[in-house]
């Protein structure tokens, strides 16, 4: 039995399972990003980057940023990218016809590929504010950690496996507007600490990368072919 998490892991050993193994999600990729320490005086940039719908907390993102910019005046943005859910559709329409110029969707891309890599680069932070308890390995933090950006996260089930607190990013109460704002102003007013977590993305993601995953799987597959 492979699990992608070790809290799934850990679960399964609890209920007497012995067999169980970890095996973390994975991606090929090549693209090595350039770490350029921002400007002062540039806007700070946000992005959602996952399926469109209400369940992966893309109403909870806009309202923070809508916040933070209108209450706080603040220069941030925010671009949503993913596909948009059909029965989501007209409900996401609704919620950024009056955002202005500050928040916008900005379509879909390839997934897997050096162009969602370099797009993903060009921003200063993800926002993973989903309300699914039970997101395993989200690809789109894999992504992000490879080109170099950092995540703001709720705290889902698993999500002590993914983000490295401090580090690689930060997490916040699951559906917590109020806690969500605190934390990415924490973003915003330290920049030099969010610089020195994009070289921590970059070597958190190598850990997903093919070549280290999967000959642990070639390995335990020819163990028990042997057994």
């Amino acid at each position: 039995v492979f699990d992608e998490t070790m809290t799934a892991v850990k679960k399964l050993n609890d209920l007497g399972l012995r067999n169980v193994r970890h095996m973390p999600n994975f991606k090929r990729y090549d693209f090595v990003p350039d770490l350029i320490q921002k400007e002062s005086n540039q806007s700070f940039r946000t992005v959602f980057f996952s399926r469109v719908m209400r369940e992966k907390g893309v109403e909870l993102a806009i309202k923070a940023v809508r916040i933070i910019r209108e209450c706080r005046n603040i220069d941030i943005t925010l671009d949503i990218i993913g596909p948009v859910s059909e029965r989501y559709q007209d409900e996401f329409n609704h919620a950024i016809q009056s955002c202005g110029e500050f928040i916008k969707y900005k379509g879909y891309y390839q997934p897997n590929s050096d162009e969602v890599h370099s797009m993903l680069a060009e921003y200063d932070l993800m926002l993973f504010p989903t309300y699914y308890r039970t997101e395993g390995i989200p690809g789109a933090i894999i992504d992000a950690y490879i080109s170099g950006l950092p995540v703001l996260a709720s705290n889902w089930d698993n999500a002590d496996d993914v983000i490295l607190e401090g580090k690689t990013g930060r997490v916040f109460a699951l559906g917590d507007l109020e806690d969500l704002i605190f934390k990415l102003l924490w973003f915003v007013q330290n920049p030099d600490d969010m610089f020195k977590m994009r070289s921590f993305c970059i070597e958190e993601a190598k850990q997903y990368h093919v070549n280290n995953v999967l000959p642990r799987l070639l390995k335990e597959v020819q163990i028990s072919n042997e057994w």
